[in-house]
């Protein structure tokens, strides 16, 4: 009996990997930025960058209002959005950063889920 698999449901995440299409740019860009991440978390505790990083993780100070016209939307929402898939938040996700080989793991696995190939 020969079936008809036209109608069958298959995300473009298979249909990429099975034709050898390059991943999705946003797949990327998010591959990148959780690598960012886990290289700046693993950076000197000393420098502005992680020392900045730190600090807007914790929390603004109460009394801190966004200037008018910046955007509500920013880098560190972004990335606890990406962290989402992993179940982890950007706090217990530094931990992971500081073992450089399960941080690449991690993300690597993460990609694959959603149809990226780095």
């Amino acid at each position: 009996m020969i079936t008809d698999h036209s109608t069958d449901h298959v995300t473009n995440a298979t249909v990429r990997l099975q034709a050898d299409s390059p991943p999705q740019l946003s797949q990327l860009i998010q591959a990148r930025r959780l690598r960012f991440f886990g290289h700046v978390a693993k950076m000197d505790s000393s420098l502005d960058i992680t020392r900045a990083l730190k600090i807007s993780i914790r929390g603004l100070p109460k009394d801190w209002r966004r200037p008018p016209g910046r955007p509500r939307h920013t880098w560190l929402r972004t990335l606890e959005a990406d962290l989402r898939p992993l179940n982890l938040g950007v706090n217990s996700a530094w931990k992971y950063t500081q073992d450089r080989e399960h941080w690449k793991h991690l993300v690597e696995t993460t990609m694959l889920k959603l149809g990226a190939c780095s």
